[in-house]
């Protein structure tokens, strides 16, 4: 993976997928927000890989309900996913939501 722009939202993605991160109250970083890497989507590749990413890092299921959800934000790429992978887990999967 080569992101131009995003290598670090990647790195922290890597990082919390294996210990997760604890709160401090102590400043460990002084920058200024904002700036391309603001928005993920600025990097095409990253943004591209993103869900593939997360289920492979946190080694998830397409159908985990971390993201088989619509607050995952990047929820209708994960049904694209879905559809094309295993249409008919797809299909009951959706049924299940809708009745229950």
């Amino acid at each position: 993976m080569n992101y131009k722009l995003c290598a670090d939202w990647d790195f922290n993605l890597r990082c919390y997928s294996k210990s997760g991160f604890t709160y401090t109250d102590k400043i460990i970083a002084k920058f200024h927000g904002g700036g391309l890497t603001t928005s993920s989507d600025q990097d095409a590749e990253f943004s591209r890989d993103f869900v593939n990413n997360i289920i492979k890092y946190f080694k998830i299921s397409l159908f985990n309900p971390a993201i088989n959800s619509a607050l995952f934000h990047r929820f209708n790429e994960v049904l694209v996913l879905q559809k094309k992978t295993n249409y008919l887990k797809y299909i009951l999967n959706r049924l299940k939501i809708k009745f229950f």
